[in-house]
């Protein structure tokens, strides 16, 4: 009994251990299986082929069996594969990177299938509801007023009666309300509260000041097209140039220079241009006083002196550029191309202001300006082009030396060997870069003291200041020293006189431009090659380059100079006078005088001055520009916010260069509403 008993627990036992001893079977197997793929490597190496190809070539090599869809197969493109006893699985992952197909590995077999997509759940967020309205102050709504959801694009413009609707996801949120002419504000909304919100009107906005030649208008009442720079806007912008405070700040308005010459005669555009033949630039009131414009130089150089460079530009308090047709019913037709209305700087009623500022600064050019070839680059060019010219020569072998019909591939190399010399030698200092000598890195300093202040019955703005820029290019720059002391005086409540007077000296250093020799652009771009190098192994200055022969760029701006020499005087006194209530009349006189000297020096080691054993040249330009104005205002209130101002002028201008002329006589009468 006790045998059976044994037995049959024997039984029981045994068919457990036959069971696990199954199990561990399996599963080392499958271990083993995994090992052996993860161990497997391959080696390949195919250039645009498809999947199959590749499959089929690691299931040669290993003893996986692959499954997959011919098609898909043959849709997948291999452009580069060279692996050696790479891992089967990385070779996998760079073919079907990027293929929409994925692998699995059960039992030694490979199956090959479409990827999934990856599933995502988007969680339903409940949506909440915020409403209100705009209005301004009086409660009147403000139609089209701009709500916006802060940090997203989610808005709207308010209605007809200034309501807003939005759905947001959150229960808290900050809205944007903006319109213009009023102040943004930026409120916390609260689903399910109905909102107010009110705009108040941005003085600063409505009361900005649009000055014109007979008077000074709010913005909000001007009907003309009008663009305002005001200088505390752009005051910590180092500005060397009147030019430079309008690019990119007035509409409409375009800034050309012909020239990278510190100072040089700049082109203004406002809308473009009017005439192919008359002048397109606008005319410049400074102060009211339509003054001189352009070029004022007296060399004659293809760069010009600028009359605007003589201006400080830290004497301006604001720009106004009148573009539309209000600029010609205002100054007639000198001002067909728009205005440009300068106003300088004033004192305040208050405790002296002492300032003092210098800047410094570095400029460049913006980009790369017509990237040359590098002289073994040109070298090589012109080696390819003699050999090309020599395969295909047509001509009769007395012709040219060494040249004759139906040359061969060596006789070709030959020729071009013989003679590039002539045309890209490799100088003894190696190529040259005529850049790194013609061009350098500009700088400008400037340095400027002025003091402001006054009482309730008189005014006063003084100035001085330095300044002193030097060209991209050697041989250019502009140094200047300006002066200005304005001045205004209430002498009895019906009488108030005041004075503007400026005063600079500008020094330009120039050189000719264009197609000339001299110029660094030109002598550069077109003249002197890498081949040529600026000295001889001697020391003396190399007179014998390939294309420009004795005319050595850099000598003749070693040694030759031009330069201008320009004083102004900008002078301007007036008064005005109430004379009854609403009528005021206003007398104004100005006196512009600029006197330009030139000089000019060309050397006799110098190809431009040796036929004359050096050549001085000396020039004068004096300008003389009076103009008196007189203008009669009258302005009365008709209705409440109607302002109405009748204006009656009267201004001749005087203009001499060599000798007087009568510039302008106008006289005419406008009306103004507000």
């Amino acid at each position: 009994m006790e045998k059976l008993r044994n037995v049959a627990r024997f039984g029981k036992y045994g068919k457990r251990l036959c069971m696990m001893f199954l199990f561990l079977c399996i599963t080392t197997s499958g271990l083993m299986r995994a090992s052996v793929f993860a161990q497997t490597t391959v080696t390949a190496k195919f250039r645009n082929v498809t999947l199959n190809e590749v499959l089929w070539e690691i299931q040669k090599q290993t003893d996986f069996t692959f499954i997959y869809s011919t098609n898909d197969a043959k849709k997948v493109r291999v452009e580069n594969l060279d692996v050696k006893n790479e891992l089967i699985s990385e070779v996998l992952n760079k073919c079907l990177r990027n293929s929409g197909l994925t692998y699995t590995v059960h039992d030694g077999v490979i199956a090959i299938r479409k990827a999934e997509p990856v599933r995502t759940e988007t969680v339903a967020r409940e949506k909440y509801t915020i409403t209100g309205k705009v209005i301004e102050d009086s409660g009147e709504p403000i139609i089209g007023a701009n709500v916006i959801v802060k940090g997203t694009t989610n808005g709207m413009m308010t209605d007809m009666d200034g309501n807003f609707h939005l759905e947001v996801t959150d229960k808290k949120v900050t809205l944007m309300v903006s319109y213009i002419g009023y102040t943004s504000q930026e409120v916390v909304a609260t689903p399910g509260k109905p909102m107010s919100i009110i705009l108040k009107v941005d003085n600063n906005l409505l009361d900005e000041v649009i000055v014109t030649g007979y008077g000074t208008f709010k913005k909000s009442a001007y009907a003309g097209s009008a663009s305002i720079v005001k200088t505390d806007a752009v005051k910590d912008v180092p500005n060397v140039s009147f030019q430079q405070m309008l690019e990119g700040a007035a509409p409409g308005v375009s800034v050309n220079t012909g020239s990278g010459i510190p100072g040089s005669s700049t082109s203004i555009r406002i809308r473009g241009m009017g005439s192919f033949n008359a002048s397109n630039s606008p005319l410049y009131v400074v102060d009211g006083v339509p003054v001189l414009s352009g070029n004022i130089g007296a060399s004659g150089s293809d760069s010009g002196l600028d009359v605007m460079s003589t201006l400080n530009t830290s004497d301006i308090e604001s720009i106004t550029v009148i573009k539309d047709a209000a600029a010609a019913s205002l100054y007639g037709s000198r001002a067909a191309n728009g205005v440009v209305i300068i106003t300088t700087k004033q004192g305040k009623a208050g405790k002296p202001v002492f300032k003092l500022k210098s800047d410094w600064g570095f400029s460049n050019f913006a980009m790369p300006f017509r990237e040359l070839m590098g002289g073994q680059e040109r070298r090589n060019l012109i080696h390819e082009g003699l050999r090309n010219y020599a395969l295909t020569y047509s001509g009769k072998t007395d012709d040219e030396v060494g040249l004759h019909q139906g040359m061969t591939e060596n006789e070709a190399w030959a020729y071009a060997d013989s003679n590039i010399d002539q045309y890209a030698p490799i100088p003894w200092c190696g190529f040259v870069n005529w850049d790194d000598y013609l061009f350098r890195n500009g700088s400008h300093q400037n340095y400027e003291f002025s003091a402001s202040g006054g009482q309730e019955k008189i005014k006063y703005y003084t100035s001085i200041g330095y300044m002193k820029q030097d060209g991209v290019t050697i041989n250019s720059g502009l140094e200047r020293i300006s002066a200005r002391l304005n001045v205004d005086y209430q002498m009895a409540k019906w009488m108030n006189i005041g004075a503007k007077i400026q005063f600079s000296k500008v020094n330009q250093d120039t050189y000719s431009e264009g197609t000339s020799y001299t110029s660094p652009i030109y002598g550069t771009r077109n003249g002197a090659t890498p081949s040529d190098p600026i000295w001889n192994e001697d020391g003396t200055w190399n007179r014998a380059l390939i294309k420009l022969d004795d005319r050595n760029p850099m000598l003749s701006n070693s040694y030759n100079f031009k330069r201008e020499y320009a004083t102004r005087s900008f002078n301007t006194v007036y008064a005005s006078f109430d004379i009854w209530k609403g009528i005021k009349f206003a007398s104004t006189f100005s006196y512009d005088f600029v006197m330009n000297k030139s000089r000019a020096w060309k050397d006799p080691r110098t190809s431009d001055g040796d036929d004359d054993n050096g050549r001085f040249s000396k020039d004068y330009n004096d300008i003389t520009n009076m103009t008196w104005s007189n203008i009669l205002t009258y302005q009365t209130k008709i209705k409440k916010n109607i302002i109405w101002t009748f204006w009656l002028v009267m201004k001749s201008t005087v203009r001499s260069r060599m000798g007087w002329e009568l510039l302008s006589l106008i006289l005419h009468a406008g009306i103004n509403r507000k």
